[in-house]
């Protein structure tokens, strides 16, 4: 999830009607609703160094209880603000969360296990959501609605988001696929259909307003190929792990794309951009797609 929506998420849970908001307050709360993305600087020293170790040390519940249980004595010994543990986890944990609930995904058990969780139910950048969010939260701050009020219809709408994806996945299911819809920006407005064929390698995709027909087909003939030439690279097993849906493309020269179909009609270019991987088969080759 974006930096602005886990900020206002912070906010809401660390508001308090008997604290007199100060910006020293406000800074604090907001360093720490983003804590766990400090682990993304590891994108200025390779994409792939990243998608090593993004979202895995700093997004798994075991780290956020112990920063949890240290920070506030950091805290209060430099900035002379009382935080409680209880606020700072549900801070942490509120960001984790979010991650999970996203196309994206996140670790959340790491390192007892390294299965990304991801719900699918909010895409990783929704300006309808971090509108709410604001909207609330000023609510919030003019003590119109309480705290509790607000988390109840957070979880009210996140859970709706979800019911209106598996009622789409029941309308559109067809025989011989599997139909997973994902979020694109302004869900529950609008969604991504992404069929696989339990019968062959193919991969079917497409804005969910599109009717079967209508949607992109990425035969994935070639995949075990790939996987074969590149079997000892680091940089095709990180990508392919993260890779739920793939699609893989070739160009007139004879050069192949491999990406994954979650991001490739959601509207933001970099998403999917971000981890593209372009391929020589015959030189064997492979680097990210500049």
């Amino acid at each position: 999830m974006d930096i602005l929506t886990h900020v206002l998420t912070g906010q809401i849970i660390a508001h308090d009607r008997k604290r007199e908001i100060s910006w020293k307050f406000i800074f604090l709360i907001s360093i720490i609703s983003i804590l766990p993305d400090f682990d993304g600087i590891f994108a200025f020293i390779s994409r792939e160094y990243y998608f090593s170790l993004h979202r895995k040390v700093f997004h798994s519940l075991l780290s956020i209880l112990i920063i949890g249980v240290f920070l506030p004595k950091i805290i209060f010994k430099f900035f002379e603000i009382y935080l409680n543990k209880t606020t700072i986890i549900f801070i942490l944990l509120s960001h984790l969360i979010l991650d999970a609930l996203t196309s994206w995904g996140t670790y959340l058990f790491f390192p007892f296990s390294s299965k990304m969780i991801s719900l699918d139910v909010l895409f990783i950048i929704d300006p309808l959501f971090t509108s709410l969010l604001t909207v609330l939260l000023f609510l919030q701050i003019k003590k119109v609605v309480s705290k509790k009020l607000v988390i109840i219809f957070l979880c009210a709408y996140i859970t709706g988001n979800f019911l209106i994806k598996k009622q789409y996945e029941r309308m559109y299911n067809r025989k011989d696929y599997s139909l997973t819809m994902i979020p694109k920006p302004f869900t529950p407005l609008k969604w991504t259909k992404i069929y696989k064929s339990n019968l062959n390698s193919q991969t079917i995709f497409g804005d969910s307003g599109k009717s079967f027909d209508e949607l992109s087909v990425s035969n994935y003939n070639n995949l075990s190929k790939i996987k074969n030439i590149f079997k000892d690279s680091s940089l095709f097993n990180k990508i392919d792990k993260f890779i739920r849906f793939p699609v893989i493309k070739k160009d007139d020269n004879d050069i192949y794309y491999y990406y994954d179909a979650r991001f490739i009609d959601s509207g933001i270019e970099n998403a999917n951009h971000y981890l593209m991987l372009e391929m020589d088969l015959d030189e064997r080759q492979i680097n990210f797609k500049n």
